[in-house]
């Protein structure tokens, strides 16, 4: 009766020794393993740094200042940025011309409080002006007012301000939008700064009408590609079409319920309310 228990608590010893020596080998399996392929850290971090490395040497070109001769007094706004010039240089530049400022001599660049002596000492071998003998030498140059609604990137490039990059923008929002129904509609342009619009706004004109939207006959995507439409209110229109009757004016619109009164009225020089036969 005695040795039955000693029997059991030997055999549950045993079981014991034999999961722990399992236990301890699934460790150093697993120990071996990790040990086997995980990566070398110091391999790993030296990639990481080669990396950085590079990304910044990448970056340090990319952001290298252009190179190229220039006019102080007709330089757009985006040419200076290219030149190196901070966006806080490049906006005062160009809104000291606005304000009616010239430079007449390479050394007025100075005047400008923005322009530190060592941004001044690298540009100053592409400064370049009809002359340099004082005030007299200044030639303005002679601008040609164009029509907005017609005008190419060429045409815009010409304007004080308007640089390639301002003037691609500015026909994209043309074409969205249908035309301008508005001069100051220009300034709405993404990225255009207000000092560049009022710099170029007196060589702009209104000549060629703008392109409408039929909108009883308009699909949805059309109506949406509009900048002064939103999916929303596309869908709404659609919707009223579809549901009540043809639109036939203000009224209609403000009957969706998603138009503001602004809305309406910036969108309506752009709105047919035709109805095809």
């Amino acid at each position: 009766m005695d040795q039955k228990p000693e029997n059991n608590i030997s055999k549950s010893r045993i079981r014991g020794l034999f999961v722990l020596a399992f236990i301890i080998l699934v460790c150093l399996f697993i120990q071996y393993t990790i040990r086997y392929w995980a990566p070398n850290p110091d391999i790993y971090l030296h990639e990481i740094k080669e990396k950085t490395k590079d990304e910044k040497s990448d970056s340090q070109l990319n952001n290298k200042p252009a190179n190229f001769s220039f006019n102080p007094n007709v330089i757009s706004y985006d040419s200076l940025l290219l030149l190196g010039l901070s966006v806080r240089q490049a906006e005062q530049w160009v809104k000291y011309r606005v304000k009616g400022g010239k430079f007449y001599k390479a050394e007025d660049v100075k005047r400008l409080y923005a322009i530190d002596s060592s941004t001044y000492l690298r540009l100053l071998p592409n400064l370049t002006l009809p002359n340099q003998n004082g005030k007299d030498a200044f030639v303005s140059k002679k601008l040609v007012a164009i029509d907005i609604n017609s005008a190419d990137s060429i045409q815009f490039i010409s304007l004080p301000g308007i640089g390639p990059v301002y003037a691609g923008k500015i026909l994209r929002f043309r074409k969205n939008l249908g035309g301008f129904a508005n001069i100051t509609q220009v300034a709405e342009t993404y990225g255009v700064e207000m000092s560049q619009f009022e710099l170029a706004r007196p060589y702009m004109r209104l000549v060629k009408p703008i392109k409408k939207l039929v909108v009883n006959e308009t699909n949805y995507e059309s109506l949406n590609l509009h900048p002064y439409i939103s999916s929303q209110q596309a869908n709404a229109i659609i919707n009223f079409r579809k549901n009540q009757h043809p639109i036939t004016g203000i009224a209609d619109l403000k009957s969706m319920k998603v138009f503001s009164d602004e809305e309406i009225e910036k969108l309506l020089p752009y709105l047919s309310f035709d109805i095809s036969k």
